[in-house]
């Protein structure tokens, strides 16, 4: 069994009667996402007490960082007025610690749209605050919920990178439901797709065994076959890790006590 990590959400909603309750989970996209690449997925909400996240990851075969609210000023760089009301440093530092348990350790990592911009923290880089509605490629996201999930635009990606690779074409088009975007990149990070207004759509890293993050959201793309090629590119690395037993490489990503690196 394919044993994939993945970050929560924290919601208050009303379920089995009128008691708001306070929940941790993810859209059941995610976890059919890796469900249909032949992978187990769990979940991992932020813990009580003294729980590290390098004991979190430990003996799962890969980690899955999923979208959300934005990456709070202090983290991101980016301009406190531009952040959405829901961010949390605290979630922040709890998602970048568990990003760089699995760099240390040499497990595959996933960034899906906010994963990919606290890939681009965790190696020092920073976030544009709002970018949306200054082109075609990227419009305000409208307020219908269709019509926001049914928006495309196309994505160049590098020759020779993870993701090229994995989807096997040199452009796919891809859904837009974001308003951060990476400004300055994270050392040690290569840009792997890019819109063509500029906007960096698809980073890794250069050294870790697999590591890359994309800007959109390929849960919400089930019929894709580029989509669907990505996660099993990710999921068949998680396996094979698992199968071929590999030992642990400690990758030289260490954050600092601020969230940065060292």
């Amino acid at each position: 069994m394919t044993r994939i990590l993945v970050n929560t959400w924290r919601r208050e909603g009303r379920v089995l009667g009128p008691v708001l309750r306070d929940m941790f989970g993810v859209e059941v996209a995610y976890a059919h996402m890796l469900q249909n690449s032949g992978a187990t997925p769990f979940l991992v909400p932020q813990p009580l007490g003294s729980v590290s996240a390098s004991q979190a990851i430990e003996g799962f075969d890969g980690l899955v960082l999923i979208g959300g609210e934005d990456v709070s000023a202090a983290v991101s760089g980016a301009p406190p007025t531009s952040i959405g009301p829901n961010a949390s440093e605290e979630r922040d530092r709890w998602e970048l610690s568990l990003l760089t348990g699995a760099l240390e350790g040499g497990i595959p990592v996933l960034g899906i749209c906010r994963g990919m911009q606290l890939l681009n923290v965790a190696f020092g880089g920073t976030l544009l605050g709002h970018m949306t509605g200054q082109s075609e490629e990227h419009p305000d996201i409208p307020d219908d919920v269709s019509a926001a999930f049914e928006f495309r635009h196309a994505v160049e990606l590098a020759p020779g990178s993870r993701v090229r690779n994995a989807v096997g074409v040199d452009c796919i088009d891809t859904n837009s439901l974001h308003h951060q975007a990476v400004d300055r990149l994270g050392a040690g990070l290569r840009i792997t797709g890019t819109a063509r207004d500029g906007v960096v759509e698809a980073i890794e890293t250069s050294d870790a065994p697999w590591c890359v993050g994309v800007q959109w959201h390929p849960e919400l793309m089930p019929d894709d076959p580029c989509q669907q090629a990505l996660v099993s590119a990710f999921v068949s690395t998680c396996r094979a890790r698992r199968e071929r037993g590999i030992p642990s490489v400690r990758s030289p990503i260490l954050l600092s006590s601020s969230g940065r690196p060292s």
